[in-house]
């Protein structure tokens, strides 16, 4: 699988270069700060709206 890959090289004309090492570039995060963070706010819970009542076999059944 190598050889392959070596001769593929050749076959693209593309110059057979080592892989470099990239710097990763690390972001730290700054320790004395605090984030502005507010506390939820918890809602009171209202009771569920009413529901109507339906008599399915009145609405949808057919007259015989």
């Amino acid at each position: 699988m190598i050889p392959n890959a070596v001769k593929l090289f050749e076959t693209l004309t593309v110059k057979h270069e080592p892989l470099t090492l990239i710097v990763p570039q690390v972001e730290t995060s700054f320790l004395g700060l605090q984030p502005a963070l507010f506390p939820p706010i918890p809602r009171e819970l209202s009771p569920p709206p009413p529901r109507e009542l339906f008599d399915l076999d009145e609405e949808f059944a057919s007259e015989k």
